[in-house]
């Protein structure tokens, strides 16, 4: 039916145009729902990307923070090389700790002990006190079963002469003496730079100045520096060399000087008396005597029971003496928690556990009872303890650096993936949306047009 407006004209019903119009109008409403849709879910992920990129931080940090860790560790060669501090590289004989225990205690100067330790420190001191028994057959039992020593041949030791005590204070007496005289090893070369002060050219040797160069050589060996063993018949030694040059020899005569002092003194080391003169060598030769007497003396004083124990079993009894005296005088704290490497440092580095030191001094009023002074001090100011970066921190937190990266990376991977797919739609519905707008624009300038 046909459409009657004002002014007599006539519109015929045009039903396909008002249902594209209609359409336009609700195709905009959802793609516009939808392109909100996807501004807040990207919104979203941006959240979740800028999450994932602290997170990085933080692992950045604690990676950072790992290769700061410091730890202390054990060593005997001043730093040389290293080991891991436990409780058995310091309290119980090892090379690691030179057969010397390093003794730890606690705040209240208790020596601390494992599990191992605790029953026997119980039988010297009981319920950890001071003042303990470290003598007679609790001694004897406790060192048989730590060092397997049966407690006969312990006793056995035990028992050595007094002369032979003393003949042993005198052979360490007399070492000291012989090694207090100034002297040093040195190699042949370094002996030549810094003692044979002689001078020659270049030119060739010849068998008038062959005969002139030993005899210098001669003089200088003979200055006293070396132990004379080394130069016996020096001058003889030297004419011989010099008497085999021959016109067409082709050294030069530094070569030919050198060649002789090789000759005599060899490629190795050599003992040099500092002062360099003969005095000193004597001084040397005198107190080395004595000490080789000294040694004769004591090993006469052992006899035969004195070779009962080996240098081994000696250096393991020394230990425990030493270890269990500190544990009888001081009493004993028990702590399993030493037997973690981990937990000990950590209370080696905050000062909780510190180091004792025992000085022998009988006379001081101050000794203990087995001849003792006792000092303590924290692990920092120890000769053999260092502080260094803590590789295997460094290691852990490596790896788990590059796990969690790993991880964010495929998470943000993930995430700019599904915003990647995401924009290409909102921008697909961005021209739909455009399109449909201009379809409608279109469609209502075509109906006004009618309308007008």
């Amino acid at each position: 039916m046909p459409i009657y407006i004002s002014k007599g004209t006539t519109i015929q019903n045009k039903g396909k145009r008002l249902k594209t119009m209609c359409f336009s109008f609700g195709q905009l409403t959802v793609l516009q729902g939808r392109k909100s849709d996807i501004n807040f879910q990207l919104n979203t992920l941006a959240l979740d990307k800028s999450a994932l990129m602290r997170q990085m931080s933080e692992v950045s940090r604690n990676y950072q923070a790992s290769l700061s860790s410091k730890v202390m560790k054990l060593s005997n060669n001043s730093g040389l090389t290293y080991t891991d501090i436990s409780y058995g590289a310091l309290m119980r004989p090892s090379t690691a700790n030179n057969n010397k225990p390093l003794i730890l205690a606690d705040s209240a100067g208790k020596i601390i002990v494992d599990g191992k330790y605790r029953d026997y420190a119980e039988k010297v001191s009981p319920n950890g006190a001071s003042n303990g028994d470290w003598s007679g057959d609790t001694r004897l039992e406790v060192l048989s079963a730590l060092t397997g020593i049966s407690k006969d041949k312990i006793d056995t030791a035990d028992k050595t002469s007094a002369a032979a005590s003393t003949a042993k204070k005198a052979m360490d007496n007399a070492k000291i003496a012989r090694d207090s005289v100034k002297h040093t090893e040195m190699t042949v070369d370094n002996y030549i730079k810094k003692y044979v002060n002689l001078s020659f050219s270049s030119a060739k040797i010849t068998p008038s100045s062959a005969s002139s160069i030993a005899s210098s050589i001669s003089s200088s060996l003979s200055s006293g520096y070396l132990d004379p063993s080394l130069t016996p018949d020096i001058s003889k030694r030297c004419s011989d060399c010099a008497g085999v040059v021959k016109d067409d020899d082709t050294r030069t005569e530094e070569e030919f000087a050198k060649d002789v002092i090789t000759a005599i003194l060899g490629n190795g080391t050599v003992t040099v008396y500092a002062d360099g003169n003969n005095s000193t060598r004597s001084e040397y030769e005198a107190k080395d005597s004595a000490y080789q007497a000294a040694v004769k003396a004591y090993q006469d004083a052992l006899g035969t029971d004195g070779q009962s124990l080996t240098a081994s079993d000696e250096k393991k009894i020394q230990f425990y003496d030493q270890l269990f005296t500190a544990i009888a005088d001081n009493g004993w704290n028990y702590d399993a928690g030493v037997e973690d490497d981990n937990y000990l440092n950590q209370m080696l580095q905050n000062g909780s556990y510190t180091f004792v030191t025992m000085t022998e001094n009988k006379d001081s009023e101050y000794s203990s009872k087995a001849g003792y002074e006792y000092t303590y001090d924290v692990a920092t100011n120890q000769d053999y303890i260092y502080t260094v970066n803590d590789t295997h921190a460094a290691d852990i937190g490596l790896a788990e650096y590059e796990t969690q990266k790993t991880i964010i990376n495929e998470k943000e991977q993930r995430i700019d993936r599904k915003m990647t797919t995401l924009e290409t739609e909102r921008s697909a519905i961005i021209k739909m949306i455009e399109s449909c707008e201009q379809m409608g624009k279109d469609n209502i300038d075509r109906t006004m047009k009618l309308w007008a």
